[in-house]
């Protein structure tokens, strides 16, 4: 793997709490009306599995999934 994929993992890593956090204190201002809960909000903002290596390319504006021969793919 590579040094930039792990570099994504630790970023992915350290940005997925406050997104959870925010996630619930949203739901916490809605308990009201209670149309929706943090856990309907995560798919939208937590939308990778965690273990897929993604990096972007060298003009850093295409993501890539390295695959498990080493290899790049493009990715949405």
């Amino acid at each position: 793997m590579t040094g930039s994929a792990k570099a994504g993992f630790c970023l992915r890593c350290a940005v997925s709490y406050p997104i959870l956090k925010a996630c619930k204190k949203i739901d916490s201002l809605f308990a009201g009306e209670k149309s929706f809960s943090y856990l309907d909000l995560l798919p939208y903002v937590l939308n990778d599995d965690g273990q897929t290596p993604i990096v972007l390319n060298s003009d850093r504006k295409i993501q890539l999934q390295l695959d498990r021969k080493g290899e790049f793919h493009t990715t949405s």
